[in-house]
C-alpha cells in the first residue's frame, strides 16, 4: 500500500524584528505609544528592554510636558509612615527627574494640598523640594513653569513659596507662562516678573498682592491672560485699578479673600470699604472674564459678589454676561456699561443675554438702560427684595419699565413681548401676579413652579396660546370652578397641566375631572421631578 506525501509545509519568512530597527525609528514608535498616555504607556515601554528603557527616557517628545501633580503625589507615603519608604519615595523620583527635567519645555508641581511640602520635611535629609528640583530645568528649552503650593485656608496655613523658586524664575529667559502659587510671594517676586518680558500667561495667588507686584504685573505689556489670587479679604483699595493698562488681556481672572469659605462676618460691608475693580470695558480685546469677591466689590456703581462673561454655544463671540449677589444697582445703564467689554454686541450687532441673580432692582435704576435695545435674552433669579415685584407703578413695578425698552426680548426668566414663547417664573416667591400685556399672547409654556400662588392669575387668560402650564411647588394653590371659568376656558390649545401633591389633594375631584375631560393631560411634580400622570376614573352613572 503507497503512503501519500505529507503536503508540504511553507517556510517560516525571514523579515526583521522591531529590535532590529534603528534605534532613530524605534524613538518614533515609543513617542507614538505615549502621546497622551505617558503615565500609563511610559512604564510598560520601559521594561520591554534595556534599549527601550533608554531610549524611552532620551526622547524630548515623550517628556515635552514634565508634571507632578495629585496623581503622582498619590502614593507618596504618609508622615506616620516608614522613614526608608518616604526616602525610597524621594529618591526614585529625584532619579527620574534627573533624566526628564532637562528635556520638558512644560513643568508642573501641584502641592496644593501640602502634601509633598509636609513629607519632605518628614523626611528630612531623604526629601527634596521644588527649589531642589529647579536646577534641573533647560534655562533654554523650558517655556512654561507652574509652582502651586498651598494657601492659607481655615484648615491650614499654607506653604510659602521658596525665595530661591522666585530667584530661579529670570534664569528662564524662553518663559511664556508662569503659575506662582504661594501663601507669601518672596520679596524679589516684582524684580523677576520684570526679567520676563516674553510673559503672556500668568497666574500669581498668595495671602497677599503686594501693589510693587500688580506695579510689575501691569508692565508686561505682552500679557494676554491674566489671574490673580489673593485670600486677604479686604486688600489695599486701588491695588487692582492699574490693571486697565494691559491693553492685550483676552481673559482676565480676579479672585478676592477665601471665596470657597463662608465668611465668619454678619456686618453689613462698609461703602468706604468696597473694592473698586477695573471695568471690563477698560480692556480692548477682553474676551473672557470671572472676578470673584467673597464680600462685596464696587463696578460700575453697583455692589455685586462675582461677575463672569465669555463666549456662550450658539452665541459665536458675543460676551453673555453673568452677575450674582447684586445688592445695589443705581443704574442698570451703568452697570453693563462698566461690565461688559468693548466688543460686547451694541444695538447693532444684538445677542446679549446677561443674566443677574440676587438683585434688587428699583424703577430709576432700569431707566435710560440703553443696551437693553439689543439683548435677546434676560435672566432675573432670586430677585425678590427691591421694587421689582413691588412699586410705586403697582405691581412689578420696575419690571415693566425694564420691559418698555428691550423690544428685541425673546426669553426672560420673568416675563417678555410679543415674540415670547417660553415664560419661566420659578421660585420667585414673592412674586404677587402676572403682569398683564402683550407678551402673553404668543406664550407656549409658562413654569410658575414655587412661587406660592393662591390662585391662578387672571391674567393668564390672555394667553390663548398656551401649551403647557407648570404650577407644582405652590402649595397653597388650589383650582377652583371660578379658575375653569375665568381663565383655562380662555386657554383651548392648553394640553399639560403640572401640578403638585398639595394641589391635587386640594382641588376637588369633579374639578380634576373636567381638566380631564378638556383632554388636558394633568401630571404630578414633586420637588422638580414628574412623578406620574394624574389619572382620574370616570363618573359611574347609577345602575
Amino acid at each position: 500500500m503507497r503512503r501519500r506525501k505529507a503536503p508540504a509545509t511553507c517556510s517560516p519568512a525571514v523579515g526583521l524584528a522591531i529590535i532590529d530597527l534603528p534605534e532613530s525609528l524605534v524613538s518614533i514608535v515609543i513617542e507614538l505609544a505615549v502621546a497622551g498616555d505617558l503615565a500609563t504607556q511610559g512604564p510598560k515601554i520601559a521594561l520591554v528592554c534595556k534599549q527601550w528603557h533608554r531610549l524611552l527616557y532620551e526622547s524630548p517628545a515623550a517628556w515635552r510636558a514634565v508634571r507632578v501633580t495629585g496623581a503622582a503625589l498619590a502614593g507618596l507615603p504618609q508622615c506616620s509612615a516608614r522613614l526608608p519608604d518616604r526616602r525610597a519615595w524621594f529618591d526614585v523620583r529625584m532619579r527620574v527627574l534627573q533624566r526628564t527635567a532637562p528635556l520638558a519645555r512644560e513643568f508642573e508641581i501641584d502641592d496644593r494640598k501640602g502634601v509633598l511640602s509636609a513629607a519632605a520635611a518628614a523626611a528630612g535629609a531623604g526629601g527634596w523640594a521644588v527649589p531642589d528640583v529647579l536646577p534641573l530645568l533647560s534655562p533654554q528649552r523650558l517655556a512654561s513653569l507652574t509652582v502651586l503650593l498651598q494657601l492659607p485656608s481655615l484648615e491650614a496655613q499654607g506653604v510659602p513659596l521658596p525665595p530661591a523658586v522666585i530667584d530661579a524664575t529670570p534664569g528662564f529667559t524662553g518663559l511664556t507662562q508662569l503659575y506662582l502659587q504661594g501663601a507669601e510671594l518672596a520679596g524679589g517676586t516684582a524684580a523677576a516678573l520684570a526679567a520676563l518680558p516674553r510673559l503672556r500667561d500668568l497666574m500669581l495667588g498668595s495671602r497677599e498682592l503686594p501693589p510693587e507686584v500688580v506695579g510689575a504685573v501691569t508692565g508686561l505689556t505682552r500679557l494676554t491672560c491674566l489671574h490673580l489670587r489673593t485670600t486677604e479679604a479686604r486688600p489695599p483699595q486701588g491695588l487692582l485699578q492699574p490693571l486697565s493698562r494691559l491693553a492685550r488681556l483676552r481673559a482676565l481672572f480676579l479672585f478676592v479673600g477665601n471665596t470657597g469659605e463662608e465668611s465668619d462676618s454678619d456686618d453689613e460691608d462698609d461703602e468706604e470699604e468696597l473694592l473698586q475693580m477695573p471695568p471690563p470695558s477698560a480692556f480692548p480685546q477682553l474676551r473672557l472674564a470671572n472676578f470673584k469677591v467673597a464680600t462685596r466689590m464696587r463696578l460700575g456703581g453697583a455692589c455685586l459678589c462675582t461677575l463672569g462673561f465669555g463666549p456662550q454655544p450658539g452665541q459665536g463671540h458675543a460676551a453673555i454676561p453673568e452677575l450674582t449677589g447684586v445688592t445695589e444697582m443705581p443704574s442698570m445703564a451703568a452697570l453693563p456699561e462698566a461690565a461688559l467689554p468693548r466688543t460686547a454686541p451694541t444695538a447693532a450687532r444684538p445677542g446679549l443675554a446677561p443674566r443677574l441673580e440676587g438683585c434688587g432692582l428699583g424703577v430709576q435704576s432700569v431707566q435710560g438702560a440703553a443696551r437693553l435695545a439689543s439683548i435677546t435674552g434676560l435672566q432675573l433669579e432670586h430677585c425678590a427684595d427691591g421694587a421689582v415685584f413691588q412699586g410705586d407703578e403697582g405691581p412689578l413695578g420696575a419690571l415693566g419699565t425694564l420691559l418698555a425698552q428691550a423690544p428685541r426680548l425673546r426669553q426672560l426668566a420673568l416675563a417678555q413681548l410679543r415674540q415670547l414663547e417660553v415664560l419661566e417664573l420659578v421660585d420667585n416667591w414673592a412674586l404677587p401676579a402676572l403682569p398683564e400685556g402683550p407678551y402673553l399672547a404668543g406664550l407656549t409654556a409658562l413654569h410658575l413652579a414655587g412661587c406660592c400662588l393662591k390662585a391662578l392669575p387672571s391674567s393668564l387668560a390672555a394667553a390663548t396660546a398656551l401649551e403647557c402650564l407648570g404650577v407644582h411647588g405652590n402649595d397653597e394653590l388650589a383650582f377652583k370652578k371660578r379658575d375653569l371659568a375665568a381663565v383655562l376656558d380662555h386657554l383651548p390649545r392648553l394640553r399639560e397641566l403640572a401640578m403638585g401633591r398639595a394641589t391635587m389633594c386640594a382641588t376637588q375631584r369633579v374639578t380634576l375631572r373636567a381638566l380631564h375631560s378638556r383632554g388636558i393631560q394633568l401630571l404630578l411634580v414633586e420637588e422638580g421631578i414628574l412623578v406620574g400622570e394624574i389619572r382620574i376614573k370616570p363618573k359611574q352613572l347609577p345602575g
